[in-house]
């Protein structure tokens, strides 16, 4: 990427144990920077997958965020782009005519909570906070609190011009009126800061979490959140449970094929891998090929939107670390973990990284928690510890056949913050948690 400044505008130029036997199975242009805002939107039909909230450009240099409401977002500088993204690394290029075809919704603004603003011909500082609302921070004291001894370097100007993207709310004169970190935090796309999509629920830290996928289901037990799969749950047992105040995230593999499932026969042999070591009519998938696999895995998620999922467990997204029949890189791994991220926040449903330790570092900003299977007796759990920093639930199984029980799982799990319980490896309705 390189910026070609001029007076008013920056035009942007795109130049531009393993894991696999930690999983587990239920049984048998214009101005600046432009950007379109996808939210809930109708897929463009390109060489391309592209979905709602995805960074799209056409041949020309302007970048647009896609919405859930088939529009696209403007962003008015490079200023504006950078509060939300950190490089150009996600961009999908569309043909002219699609671009064309896809009406612009209006400009976005700063991510909240991340720079203070102002426009030039008004000396006020502002805070932004959630859906563009500039709140007037009325000392340099309670700025340096809210935004360091540097604060007046996280000072942008607004052009006048764009300052009617804004509104003015109420004015912050303590530093208990207004947290950054909240306000950022919140603000976790741009679809939600656009209002185009409700805010989506995800775990909170230290729930209760209980997975079935054998035998008749138990709702005696009781728990903040079950994971059930998603084949075999009925939507009147998933509403059923929401009208106990209970949340549910709904299991599939979307890394491999397997031959019990209602759709197995909408896969392509060209897809299809090697098997699963120990997993009998289980293959790997070729993750690569979204233009073949994503058309299937989106027919998925839309089933599990409509059967009332509030969340997504997606199991074997570590197919890159097996012998799956295909030159699987980390990379590959990477930009399919994405795509899966994308399609659940697309749908307004929370998604969890399954393992896959190895890539939290890249795959943390996109997940909104992550589900653990034997990382106490394997020894890798210390590597998933910045879930809970980002303020994101971490739930620990450990399996009875293991050898695992809660007098040496609990103590460190407690103090790494963790959720943590023992299952049968056949995940029925039994269960132990740390308490």
């Amino acid at each position: 990427m390189s910026f070609i400044f001029s007076k008013t505008h920056v035009n942007l130029m795109l130049t531009s144990m393993p894991h696999f036997l930690r999983k587990y199975r239920p049984l048998p242009a214009l101005f600046a920077l432009s950007a379109v805002l996808l939210i809930a939107a109708p897929r463009v039909h390109s060489a391309t997958f592209v979905v709602s909230g995805n960074l799209i450009k056409g041949p020309m240099e302007a970048v647009y965020y896609y919405g859930q409401n088939g529009k696209r977002f403007v962003f008015p500088n490079s200023k504006t782009y950078f509060s939300w993204y950190t490089d150009f690394s996600t961009v999908k290029t569309i043909t002219a005519a699609e671009l064309a075809s896809i009406p612009i919704g209006g400009n976005v603004t700063y991510r909240p909570g991340v720079k203070l603003v102002k426009i030039t011909t008004d000396p006020k500082v502002y805070a932004v906070a959630a859906h563009g609302v500039l709140r007037w921070v009325k000392t340099e004291e309670v700025a340096q609190t809210l935004y360091g001894l540097q604060w007046s370097k996280q000072v942008d100007d607004i052009p006048d011009t764009f300052f009617i993207n804004y509104t003015v709310g109420a004015d912050i004169g303590s530093i208990s009126d207004f947290s950054p970190a909240m306000e950022t935090l919140a603000a976790k796309d741009i679809n939600l800061e656009k209002g185009l999509i409700t805010s989506r629920w995800s775990p909170k830290l230290n729930s209760t979490f209980q997975l079935q996928f054998a035998g008749d289901f138990d709702a005696s037990i009781d728990a903040d959140v079950y994971d059930l799969d998603l084949f075999g749950t009925s939507p009147e047992t998933i509403s059923a449970l929401h009208a106990k105040g209970k949340h549910v995230v709904c299991y599939t593999s979307v890394g491999t094929w397997e031959n019990w499932r209602p759709d197995k026969d909408a896969f392509p042999p060209v897809v299809i891998g090697k098997d699963v070591a120990g997993w009998p009519g289980e293959k790997w998938l070729d993750i690569r090929r979204l233009d073949l696999l994503g058309p299937i895995l989106k027919n998925r998620f839309d089933s599990a939107k409509a059967k009332g999922c509030d969340a997504l467990d997606p199991d074997n997204v570590d197919g890159f670390n097996a012998d799956s029949g295909f030159p699987l890189t980390s990379g590959d791994q990477i930009v399919f973990n994405k795509w899966i991220a994308e399609q659940a926040h697309g749908q307004g449903m929370s998604i969890g990284l399954k393992n896959n330790s190895e890539q939290v570092g890249a795959l943390l900003p996109e997940f909104d928690w992550t589900l653990l299977e034997s990382c106490h007796v394997q020894g890798w759990c210390e590597q998933v510890t910045p879930f809970i920093s980002a303020g994101k639930a971490v739930f620990q199984i450990e399996y009875t056949d293991s050898s695992a029980t809660l007098e040496g799982i609990c103590p460190a799990a407690k103090k790494r913050g963790f959720s943590a319980f023992l299952k049968h490896r056949n995940l029925d309705a039994w269960v132990q948690r740390c308490m």
